[in-house]
């Protein structure tokens, strides 16, 4: 990944057809983990607006065969880390509950 890639991600996570935003808020774990904000582009009013669910999100991997994004959660007392797969109507769910 380059740096322009990893600062920020240009990337559809809700699969509606346009482009959300990823910004990078951090680094951890010696460098290994990345976190991000994310931007999601509300088609009602052409503008990206601050996700309430996708915050401090780390290592986001998105599946567009699959309309997934899987996330790295948390480790747990054995050091092993557990991961979120977020399908879109997740997400959707999610944004529509805490707007």
């Amino acid at each position: 990944m380059e740096n322009q890639d990893i600062l920020t991600r240009f990337e559809d996570v809700t699969f509606d057809g346009y482009k959300d935003v990823a910004v990078l808020t951090g680094v951890g774990y010696g460098g290994v983990n990345y976190f991000y904000d994310y931007y999601i582009f509300n088609v009602q009013t052409e503008r990206l607006e601050k996700s309430d669910v996708l915050v401090g999100v780390s290592n986001p991997e998105l599946n567009t065969e699959k309309n997934s994004l899987f996330l790295h959660i948390e480790v747990d007392h054995n050091g092993i880390p557990k991961y979120s797969n977020f399908q879109e109507r997740d997400i959707v769910m999610l944004e529509q509950k805490l707007n």
